[in-house]
């Protein structure tokens, strides 16, 4: 009985150390982890910081220059009745002109559509 129990206990022994020792990587991997995750989160919170000091500087900044603005011009200039803006091309003032003329067309086509429907007890459309 010994001579069989001796050699399974070193069996025993052995597997156990083995496992040991394949656990031991495993729980390193998790420390490096665990260290790399609190690296992360540090320079994510570093970036959040960044962040928030270049957003505070560009809100100083548009401050300032709405003072500065305001302090130029405290009142805006009204604007002046029957004035309109001079067209920016000959051309461009030329095709609104075309715009103006066929919505003006299409508007009188409609009214003429509409104009022509008669309800069914008005009768036939009087001849002209």
């Amino acid at each position: 009985m010994r001579k069989v129990l001796y050699p399974l206990v070193f069996v025993a022994a052995a597997l156990t150390g083995a496992a040991a020792a394949q656990t031991t990587p495993g729980f390193d991997q998790l420390q490096r982890d665990a260290a790399w995750q609190d690296m992360e989160l540090a320079r994510q919170q570093a970036l959040a910081a960044q962040r928030d000091a270049f957003a505070a500087q560009q809100r100083y900044q548009a401050q300032q220059t709405i003072q500065a603005l305001k302090q130029t011009s405290p009142y805006a200039s009204p604007p002046v009745p029957g004035l309109k803006p001079p067209p920016l091309d000959a051309q461009l003032a030329a095709d609104a002109e075309r715009i103006r003329i066929l919505q003006d067309q299409q508007l009188a086509a409609s009214n003429a559509r509409i104009l022509a429907i008669r309800p069914a007890i008005d009768g036939p459309p009087p001849k002209k």
